[in-house]
C-alpha cells in the first residue's frame, strides 16, 4: 500500500491532481480540485457531529424514516442532485445535516447496515432499546412545530417508577436492569401510531403525544401507561409489584416550547409522588406558582444567615392511661425575613434541602434544653425529626452528644416514612446507628406506604401514625380499618404506637379502645416555644414522667 499524502502520490506518477478529480467527484474540475486540496480525514468527533436522524415511527420502529445527508461531499451528478431536490420529504423533516465522512484512501467503505447501526445507537437507549432522551426531545420539537402551524395540541407525560431505588439497593443493579427491560417491553405495547415513549434516564420515562384532541384523550394515554404496572413482574424467580407516578403537561396551555413543557411535566410528576402511589398529576398555574416559591425558599436556605432565622417549638406526647407527658417533639420553625413565620407544611416541602448544619444546631439546642429541664428534676425524652439521614450527618450527632455530654436515651430520632420510600437502605443504616448508641428511633408519618418487607428490616422503637390516618377515623369503616391494620402491624413487630394529630374526644376514645396509649395533637397540647413549654410543664395537669 502506498504510504504518504495525496500530493506525493500525484507527483510520483507525474500527473496533475486535476486529472484525478473526475474519478472522485465528477466533471466540475475547478471547484472540486479545491475540495481535494482542502480534504482531511475526519476523526470520531467529526463523525458524531455529522449524524442526523429523524424518527417518525412507533416505538417498534416498523415505520422508521431515517436520512443521512452527505452535505460535506455532495453528489456530483446534476441529474441525481435535481432528482433529490424534487423527492418528497416528511413535513417534519429538518434541513439536511452533514453525515458520515467518506472513507479514507485504502479504507473499506462503510456499509448501509453499519450506518444504520450508528444512527440507532445515537437515538436509542442502550439498555431498553426505547428512544433515548435526545430522540424524545427531537420528536417533541417536531410535534410542536406542526402544532404551531396547525393549531393543535401536544401532550407530554413524565413517568417515574415508585420505589425503584429499593430494588437496586436490595437485589442489585442486574435485577434492576432486568426490571427496566421488562417494563420497557410492556410500555412499548402501549404506543400507538405517531406517539413516542422513551427512557429519559434511570427509572424515568417520557412520552410525546402529537395532535391531541382533548384532555380525555391524554388521560386515556396516561391510563394505558399506568396499566403497565397493574400486573407483577417476575424477574429471576422474584415477584415485583410496582407502581408509577405520572405528570402531564400540554401545549399550548402549559408551555410554549419543548424545554418548558418537559420541565412542567416533570414538576407535575414530582407532585404526584407526594400523593398515593399510581397517581396522575396535571400541571397547573397554581402548581407552577408553588414550585416557583419552593425554589426561592430552597435558594434562601443556602444563605449564610438562614440559621439565625430558625427556632424550636415543643409539642407534648402524652400517655393517656398514666396521664404523663412521656415525651415532647421538637418542631423546627422558620421566621423568614420577608415571608414571616412559615407554615409547617411549607417548611416540610423544603425539608430535604435543609443544610446538615441546621440539623446539628437542632440537636445541640435540644440537648441544651434537656440539661435545663433536668436541673428541675424533669427527664423528658425529645423526639427530633431529622432531614439528613446519612452517615456523614450522623457524625455531627456524635459530636453534639459528646460536646453537650448528652444522655442518648433522652433522644429519639424520627425518620419520615417518605425518607424510607426514597432510600430504604440509608434509613435502615441510620436507624441502626441510633440503636447502637442507645438513641430511640421512630418511623414518623406512617400511612402504610412502606411495605412489610421494608418495615421488618427497620430497627425502630415506635410507629407514629400520620395525622391523616387519625383524621380519617371519622369517615367510618375505611379509616378505622386502615388504622387498625397499622396498629396490628406495630404490635406484631413489638413497637409502641404514637398517634399524631389527635384533636377530638372521639378519636382519642377509638384509639384507646384499639390499644394506643401515646397520643399527640392539638387535643393534647399545642406546639410551644421553649419558654412557654417550660412554663406549661410546671402548671399543666398532666405530670411529667420521671425515670
Amino acid at each position: 500500500m502506498f504510504k504518504g499524502n495525496l500530493s506525493s502520490f500525484f507527483a510520483t506518477r507525474r500527473r496533475e491532481p486535476q486529472e484525478f478529480v473526475p474519478a472522485f467527484f465528477g466533471t466540475d474540475r475547478q471547484s472540486q480540485a479545491e475540495k481535494v486540496a482542502s480534504m482531511r480525514p475526519l476523526d470520531a468527533e467529526d463523525v458524531s457531529a455529522h449524524v442526523s436522524v429523524v424518527d417518525h415511527s412507533r416505538v417498534d420502529h416498523s415505520r422508521r424514516v431515517a436520512r443521512i445527508a452527505m452535505s460535506t461531499f455532495p453528489d456530483p451528478d446534476p441529474a441525481t442532485a435535481a432528482a433529490a431536490q424534487k423527492a418528497p420529504r416528511p413535513v417534519s423533516d429538518p434541513p439536511a445535516s452533514p453525515a458520515v465522512a467518506p472513507p479514507r484512501v485504502g479504507q473499506a467503505p462503510r456499509t448501509s447496515q453499519q450506518d444504520e447501526r450508528v444512527m440507532h445507537l445515537a437515538y436509542h437507549d442502550a439498555l431498553t432499546d426505547l428512544p433515548n432522551r435526545r430522540a424524545v426531545e427531537d420528536r417533541l420539537e417536531e410535534s410542536l412545530a406542526i402544532a404551531k402551524r396547525s393549531g393543535t395540541s401536544v401532550g407530554v407525560i413524565f413517568l417515574d417508577i415508585d420505589g425503584f431505588k429499593q430494588i437496586n439497593d436490595t437485589f442489585g443493579h442486574q435485577v434492576g436492569d432486568r426490571v427496566l427491560v421488562d417494563l420497557a417491553a410492556r410500555v412499548r405495547q402501549t404506543v400507538r401510531m405517531g406517539e413516542t415513549v422513551g427512557r429519559f434516564g434511570g427509572d424515568e420515562f417520557a412520552a410525546v403525544y402529537p395532535a391531541v384532541q382533548s384532555n380525555e384523550e391524554l388521560a386515556d394515554a396516561a391510563g394505558r401507561l399506568l396499566r403497565v404496572f397493574s400486573h407483577p413482574l417476575s424477574v429471576e424467580g422474584r415477584q415485583f409489584q410496582l407502581s408509577a407516578s405520572l405528570g402531564v403537561a400540554t401545549y399550548p396551555r402549559d408551555g410554549g416550547d419543548a424545554t418548558e413543557l418537559l420541565q412542567h411535566a416533570d414538576a407535575a410528576m414530582y407532585r404526584a409522588k407526594t400523593k398515593d402511589k399510581g397517581t396522575i398529576c396535571w400541571y397547573s398555574v397554581e402548581l407552577g406558582e408553588e414550585l416557583r416559591t419552593r425554589r426561592e425558599l430552597i435558594d434562601d436556605l443556602r444563605g449564610e444567615s438562614v440559621q439565625r432565622e430558625f427556632f424550636l417549638c415543643y409539642q407534648p406526647i402524652v400517655d393517656v392511661v398514666a396521664h404523663d407527658v412521656v415525651a415532647v417533639e421538637a418542631l423546627l420553625r422558620w421566621l423568614h425575613p420577608s415571608r414571616g413565620l412559615l407554615a409547617p407544611s411549607r417548611l416540610v416541602e423544603t425539608t430535604r434541602a435543609i443544610p446538615p448544619e441546621v440539623d446539628s444546631w437542632v440537636i445541640a439546642e435540644v440537648l441544651e434544653h434537656i440539661r435545663t429541664w433536668q436541673k428541675y428534676g424533669l427527664n423528658v425524652r425529645v423526639n427530633v425529626n431529622v432531614s439528613n439521614i446519612d452517615r456523614a450527618s450522623f457524625a455531627k450527632v456524635d459530636t453534639a452528644l459528646a460536646d453537650q455530654h448528652g444522655d442518648p436515651s433522652l433522644i429519639c430520632f424520627e425518620i419520615a416514612e417518605k425518607s424510607v420510600l426514597q432510600d430504604a437502605s440509608a434509613a435502615i443504616e441510620f436507624a441502626g446507628l441510633c440503636r447502637a448508641r442507645g438513641i430511640g428511633v421512630a418511623l414518623d408519618s406512617f400511612s402504610g406506604a412502606v411495605n412489610l418487607t421494608e418495615l421488618r428490616r427497620l430497627p425502630i422503637d415506635y410507629l407514629k401514625l400520620s395525622p391523616q390516618i387519625v383524621s380519617d377515623l371519622s369517615d367510618g369503616g375505611t379509616g378505622k380499618a386502615i388504622a387498625d391494620a397499622a396498629i396490628n402491624v406495630a404490635r406484631s413487630f413489638g413497637w409502641a404506637v404514637i398517634a399524631a394529630g389527635v384533636e377530638t374526644r372521639e378519636q382519642q376514645d377509638w384509639l384507646f379502645e384499639a390499644g394506643v396509649r401515646l397520643m399527640q395533637g392539638y387535643g393534647k397540647g399545642i406546639p410551644m416555644t421553649y419558654v412557654d413549654f417550660s412554663n406549661w410543664l410546671s402548671v399543666s395537669s398532666p405530670r411529667v414522667a420521671t425515670d
